[in-house]
């Protein structure tokens, strides 16, 4: 599906170098995960946690 609407608004995934997420299994999942996904049509592809997310995860309180 995510393939099919990036091919729809005429991206080519061959083309795509990196993508970047907010970490969490469905994005990075080995199994069926989006970078796993996409790296069947383009090997290449690096998938990194978004360093926005990392800060605002590791700055976070912890609730006692």
């Amino acid at each position: 599906m995510v393939v099919d609407e990036l091919k729809c608004k005429g991206l080519d995934i061959t083309k795509l170098v990196g993508l970047a997420t907010d970490g969490a299994r469905v994005m990075t999942g080995r199994n069926g995960g989006l970078v796993t996904l996409l790296q069947e049509h383009s090997p290449t592809i690096i998938g990194v946690h978004c360093a926005a997310h990392r800060t605002a995860l590791a700055t976070r309180r912890q609730l006692s």
